[in-house]
C-alpha cells in the first residue's frame, strides 16, 4: 500500500489493556488496506491478542486513535464496529458448539435486512466442508472446520476488514495450510485482513506485510518477504537481548 491514504484501517499510537494504569499495548501504530494481509508477530506475552482485541472494540483503548476509511471510530463499541464493516474472529470460543453450522452462519447474518440466502450460499461455496456438514453441531466439527466456520460467520455481513486472532492455534499443518489458503483468497477478494499469528513461517508466507511486537511495542515492520529472511526475527523469538534489539529496530518503525 502507498501510505496512510491507502489504509482502510489506520491505528495511531494505540495504548490498550485491561487496567488503565497498567497498559499492555504501548503506542502502537499500524495500517492495513483493502486486499492486504498484515500479520502481527511477536513472542508470547508481547501484547498481540490485546492489540487486535482493542481494534475490535473488545478490550478498552486508553490512548490513540482509530480510523476506518478516514472516519474516526475511536471508542466505538464492538457491535457498532461490526455494523460498520469490521469482522472479528477470536482465538477461542469462536463458534456456538451446541448449534449447527447453518444456525451459526444465520446468527452471523443477524444484521442483514435482506440477502441472507445469498450470503449463506456464498459461505457454503467458499467452504465446501461446511456445506457438507451444515446440519452438524459445532462440537462435532474438527478444529480446522470450527475455524473455517468462525471465519465464514464473520464474513456473513460482508465486512471490509477482517480481524483474526491466532487462526492456526491448535491446527494440524495440513489444516493450517487450508485455513491460510482461504485467508489469502479472502484478502484477494478485496477485504483487508489483520491477523495475529504465532506460526511465523506460515503467517509470513501468506501476508503482504508484518509487524513484530515486543513488550507491547512495535519493534519492527516491513514487507513479509523481507521479514522472512531477517535474522532480527530469530533474535526476537529466542528472547536473547530482546530489549536492545527492539530499541534498535524501533528506529525504522512506520505505520
Amino acid at each position: 500500500m502507498n501510505g496512510a491514504a491507502a489504509h482502510l484501517l489506520a491505528a495511531e499510537s494505540v495504548v490498550a489493556g485491561y487496567v488503565p494504569d497498567l497498559p499492555i499495548v504501548h503506542g502502537v501504530s499500524l495500517g492495513v488496506g483493502p486486499g492486504e494481509i498484515l500479520v502481527i508477530l511477536g513472542p508470547n506475552g508481547a501484547g498481540k491478542s490485546t492489540l487486535v482485541k482493542s481494534l475490535a472494540g473488545v478490550v478498552p483503548m486508553f490512548g490513540g486513535r482509530l480510523r476506518l476509511a478516514g472516519e474516526d471510530i475511536t471508542g466505538t463499541p464492538a457491535h457498532r464496529l461490526s455494523a460498520r464493516g469490521i469482522g472479528f474472529v477470536p482465538q477461542t470460543a469462536n463458534v456456538f458448539t451446541s448449534l449447527t453450522v447453518d444456525e451459526n452462519l444465520r446468527i452471523g447474518g443477524y444484521l442483514l435486512k435482506t440477502g441472507l440466502r445469498e450470503r449463506l450460499d456464498a459461505a457454503y461455496a467458499r467452504f465446501p466442508d461446511l456445506a457438507q456438514r451444515r446440519r452438524h453441531a459445532g462440537h462435532a466439527l474438527s478444529g480446522g472446520q470450527r475455524q473455517m466456520l468462525a471465519i465464514a460467520r464473520a464474513l456473513m455481513t460482508a465486512p471490509r476488514l477482517l480481524l483474526l486472532d491466532e487462526p492456526s492455534a491448535g491446527l494440524s499443518p495440513l489444516m493450517v495450510s487450508e485455513v491460510f489458503g482461504q485467508v489469502r483468497q479472502i484478502a484477494d477478494s478485496g477485504i483487508a485482513v489483520l491477523m495475529v499469528e504465532q506460526n511465523v513461517k506460515a503467517g509470513l508466507r501468506i501476508a503482504d506485510r508484518g509487524l513484530i511486537l515486543v513488550n507491547g511495542r512495535a519493534a519492527h515492520t516491513g514487507a513479509a518477504a523481507q521479514l522472512r529472511d531477517d535474522p532480527l526475527i530469530a533474535q526476537l523469538y529466542l528472547g536473547k537481548h530482546a530489549a536492545p534489539v527492539a530499541a534498535h529496530a524501533a528506529v525504522g518503525v512506520s505505520p
